[in-house]
């Protein structure tokens, strides 16, 4: 009887043991699929993630439904990267909680915007300890349509989250305090906050604290610091700083002027959908300054800075207006096939090289 009692509590140590390894296995090879995936090797870590997200495991299901929301491997495709983190996050992956709320927050083919839903999935992912669901809660809770009343509530998360190293946290709080919407306007909190974003390596900060230098607030103007600032955000990709670096380049701002080297950073930041880069690249072309004079590019960009352009922004009637008169200038057939090109224009992604 002992014996027996012996056998099964052996069978079940090994199963225990059998099951331990084979779950350091998946961990490992989810790991170097992961490594794949930051080294733009998608074709190596999709079958990883795949056969491990069809065993159920949610680590996997979460980098697979990535590489869908994103495209990369695969062909891009929202409503499955929601129906993987919806799998993962129903066994606890804080993660997909994350990312699954924020296709609720925006919405998505096949699945209606929802906000209730989108926060309390990031409540949850938040209290599970994700810094990217605390700072997404929280710049939800300061910046929704009730955020009088859950300000408070949203601005404690985004310190949680910065105190966790979450930078794109501690750039929302300068602006909170930049703004002073939600709290009393304080520009030197800004700044500090804005500081240990930049410190932290974050571009969107850079850009903030160089906006700061640029137009004095709680500071003397001084463009030559916001020109090294923005330099900064530009070397990462960031459009709205290249935009800026462009724009001090060709206006001499700051910096020595380079008419050449300002134009170069203007199309950059253009073809990664920065409307005013947009815009300003449309004027060259239609004046033929820095660059030959070529309409038909001309039309292209400012009818692309008009689709990219919020409603209200001030800049637009100036890009409609040259629009408008570049077309003059234009065959029915060429603003037909600029059309077709403007149809199918595509921003580079984000991690495009410089």
């Amino acid at each position: 009887m002992i014996s027996i009692v012996r056998r099964i509590l052996l069978l079940a140590a090994t199963a225990i043991l059998l099951a331990a390894c084979a779950a350091d296995d998946a961990a490992q090879e989810i790991a170097e699929a992961s490594k794949a995936v930051a080294q733009h090797d998608y074709a190596r870590a999709e079958p990883i993630f795949r056969r491990y997200a069809e065993a159920g495991n949610s680590t996997a299901e979460f980098q697979l439904g990535l590489l869908y929301a994103n495209g990369q491997g695969v062909a891009k495709d929202p409503a499955e990267a929601i129906r993987l983190y919806r799998l993962a996050a129903a066994q606890g992956n804080a993660l997909a909680m994350n990312n699954l709320a924020i296709f609720y927050d925006k919405g998505a083919p096949g699945l209606p915007q929802d906000r209730g839903q989108a926060l309390a999935l990031w409540r949850q992912s938040a209290e599970k300890g994700d810094p990217a669901a605390m700072r997404n809660l929280g710049f939800a809770l300061t910046s929704g349509p009730h955020a009088s009343e859950t300000a408070e509530e949203g601005l404690k998360w985004l310190r949680l989250a910065a105190s966790k190293g979450e930078s794109s946290a501690m750039t929302e709080i300068g602006v909170i305090y930049e703004q002073g919407t939600v709290v009393p306007r304080d520009y030197g909190e800004a700044r500090l906050w804005y500081r240990r974003a930049v410190d932290q390596g974050e571009p969107a900060a850079m850009v903030d604290l160089g906006n700061i230098h640029r137009f004095g607030r709680g500071v003397p103007p001084d463009a030559a610091a916001a020109y090294r600032l923005y330099y900064q955000a530009a070397e990462k990709g960031q459009p709205a700083a290249m935009n800026d670096v462009g724009a001090q380049l060709l206006s001499g701002s700051g910096v020595e002027a380079n008419l050449v080297e300002g134009a170069k950073w203007i199309k950059r930041a253009a073809e990664r959908g920065q409307p005013n880069a947009m815009h300003t690249l449309g004027s060259l072309y239609a004046r033929g300054i820095v660059v030959p004079k070529n309409l038909s590019r001309a039309y292209l960009w400012l009818i692309l800075a008009l689709k990219h352009y919020p409603p209200k922004d001030p800049h637009r009637p100036g890009a409609a207006t040259m629009a408008g008169v570049v077309a003059l200038a234009l065959t029915h057939s060429q603003i037909a096939r600029i059309d077709k090109q403007i149809a199918s224009w595509e921003p580079l992604p984000a991690d495009a090289p410089i």
